[in-house]
């Protein structure tokens, strides 16, 4: 995902909001694919390693941020 800045209580600019909508569907469809390969499986069966859940924690942060910097955004 491509990090986008605005300024402190800006609005994001056009040209940032599109690149970040089409940040979210390359995200949306990475996801989706990793999980069809690799299945969140129940905690007791998965190995040691297993990074899933940190990395769906982490995914949940992320969206959880980008939308509400997407409520934030007014059109020119």
């Amino acid at each position: 995902m491509v990090a986008h800045t605005r300024k402190a209580g800006g609005p994001f600019q056009a040209v940032l909001f599109g690149a970040l909508r089409n940040d979210a569907a390359a995200e949306r469809e990475a996801w989706l694919d990793a999980v069809t390969h690799d299945p969140l499986l129940p905690g007791r069966i998965l190995p040691s390693d297993y990074l899933g859940q940190q990395t769906w924690r982490r995914r949940v942060e992320v969206l959880r941020d980008a939308s509400r910097q997407q409520r934030t955004f007014k059109p020119a």
